[in-house]
């Protein structure tokens, strides 16, 4: 049922999954983990129940959205709903995984699609914990969000990395 993993021995392992995978992840999940989800503010989700080998889960209601200032904020109404990723959220994913990370072995990234969000925040945390975030990066099936990307980075005060 994988949608994505990302795993190279030694190291965290990642699994980046569309929403509509979570539950059945959950279901199946044997590893210690974590669950990093993005929801779309204003969008309807079912709650989802965890398994007892997830050890902690966050939901952050961001948008996917890359830039801070996207083309035409400030003229158009339709943009002044947006809530983009922050350095709040950041620390918010930074501090689950920091006080986690020495009992899971996996960290599970989830937003709609799993392609955009979620891949930019497996892409910065295999970097932080890593030191290499090319197998999400080079993946062809992803399209990492900077935004997500480059904020956790500096939050955690990491430099470098594919973008």
């Amino acid at each position: 049922m994988k949608f994505l993993m990302v795993e190279q021995a030694g190291q965290m392992k990642f699994e980046i999954l569309p929403y509509h995978l979570v539950q059945e992840f959950e279901n199946k999940a044997s590893e210690k983990h974590i669950v990093i989800g993005f929801r779309t503010p204003k969008s309807r989700y079912q709650e989802i129940e965890y398994s007892p080998n997830c050890v902690g889960h966050i939901e952050l209601w961001v948008h996917d959205i890359e830039r801070t200032k996207p083309v035409g904020w400030e003229s158009s109404s339709s943009m002044r709903d947006i809530v983009l990723f922050s350095r709040d959220d950041a620390k918010k994913i930074l501090d689950l995984v920091d006080k986690h990370k020495n009992e899971i072995e996996l960290i599970v990234c989830q937003c709609d699609a799993g392609i955009s969000r979620s891949s930019g925040a497996a892409a910065a945390l295999s970097f932080i914990l890593n030191g290499d975030d090319s197998l999400i990066m080079n993946n062809t099936r992803l399209w990492p969000n900077r935004l997500i990307y480059n904020t956790l980075l500096a939050v955690a005060g990491t430099t470098g990395g594919g973008v």
